[in-house]
């Protein structure tokens, strides 16, 4: 067994194994004490990093950074989507190939996640009345392939909503657990679907990666819910969480919902938001695309799109600058890559902390 020894210089790092059995200079109790000491102190406040090589492997991760628990959580995480001009997902890329700005001032990344790596991913399925017994089937089929085309690690958890929300599975990756509780789901009731999007966000209990995301499956407009509109959009934007929409309209729907207006009728209060306006809107504040499949079309291909998306995005982290006004406020994010204008970046715009 043997003990690694990690340091860095200049924002670099690597680590060091010494072998059980290397000669080692023998010290005295008090002297070994007076240096150990200053660095156990100093561990708990240095972050540990641990950087594999930078070979353009696409099996081997990339560098993983982590931090101490001050620096966990205070560290802002932006989940990151990088497209070539030919909007061909960019991989192998490396953290020094990212360049992060906050209100225009670069920061450190603190925290590094490669592509395809596992996800923490909560399942947010509307199971109103609206959502027919064959749409719901569909969800239901669509959602079962998601789960056995994505990462093995990659845990799940269920949220239903309709007049009531309920979490009908908390996160595992037993694959049989999830697909049967995706087969228990019935349609009846009305519409939560922001008080759903609120239980989603704000409950990660049993979540063990630090990568993750919610995938909505909704046919309809949020009709009942406590939660308003600016609540979810305030909370999309405190946590490090993304909402990956899918509008599962009919052809009636989509005739009235698929266009550029905010509201479908007047007057122009919120709850005649058009639908679809509202999960673009989210999916903007989160750095995604919602996305509102053809009906006739197979509901997964439009989730295989997300698969893929998750799967080769990268989590970038970096420790904000400090806030001179009291309280939680707006910060804009940007991220870029060294030497590379012809890429196009995808993440969220800002945050508010």
């Amino acid at each position: 067994m043997g003990r690694v020894t990690c340091f860095g210089k200049d924002g670099t790092s690597s680590c060091r194994l010494r072998r059980a059995g290397s000669a080692r200079r023998s010290l005295p109790l008090g002297a070994m004490a007076g240096r150990l000491l200053p660095l156990l102190f100093a561990s708990l406040l240095t972050p540990v990093a641990r950087a594999d090589s930078d070979r353009g492997d696409a099996a081997a991760p990339a560098a993983v950074v982590r931090a101490d628990f001050r620096v966990l959580v205070d560290t802002v995480l932006l989940n990151v989507g990088v497209y070539s001009p030919e909007e061909r997902i960019e991989i192998r890329l490396k953290p020094s190939d990212f360049v992060v700005y906050e209100d225009g001032i670069p920061r450190q990344i603190t925290y590094f996640a490669p592509a395809n790596t596992p996800l923490s991913v909560v399942l947010l399925v509307d199971c109103s009345q609206s959502m027919s017994i064959v749409a719901l089937a569909e969800a239901k089929k669509a959602a079962s392939e998601f789960v056995r085309q994505s990462h093995p690690e990659t845990q799940f958890s269920i949220v239903a909503f309709n007049e009531k929300v309920k979490r009908t599975l908390d996160f595992t990756t037993d694959r049989l657990d999830i697909e049967s509780s995706l087969s228990g789901l019935q349609a009846h009731g009305g519409t939560r679907l922001y008080d759903g999007i609120r239980e989603a966000i704000e409950n990660w209990d049993g979540a063990q990666n630090r990568a993750r995301a919610i995938v909505l499956l909704t046919d309809g407009r949020d009709e009942m819910s406590d939660t308003q509109l600016a609540d979810v959009e305030l909370l999309l934007e405190k946590n490090d969480i993304i909402l990956f929409p899918c509008g599962i309209y009919s052809p009636a729907y989509r005739r009235l919902f698929l266009n550029d207006q905010k509201y479908y009728i007047e007057p122009a209060v919120e709850k005649n938001l058009n639908p679809a306006w509202v999960l673009r809107h989210f999916a903007e504040i989160c750095g995604t695309e919602a996305l509102f499949p053809e009906p006739g079309k197979p509901l997964s291909e439009a989730l295989a799109g997300i698969i893929s998306e998750l799967q080769h995005r990268y989590l970038v982290g970096f420790e904000p600058g400090p806030s001179l006004l009291p309280g939680a406020r707006y910060r804009a994010v940007e991220v870029q890559l060294k030497n590379r204008s012809d890429v196009r970046v995808q993440t969220r715009k800002g945050y508010v902390r």
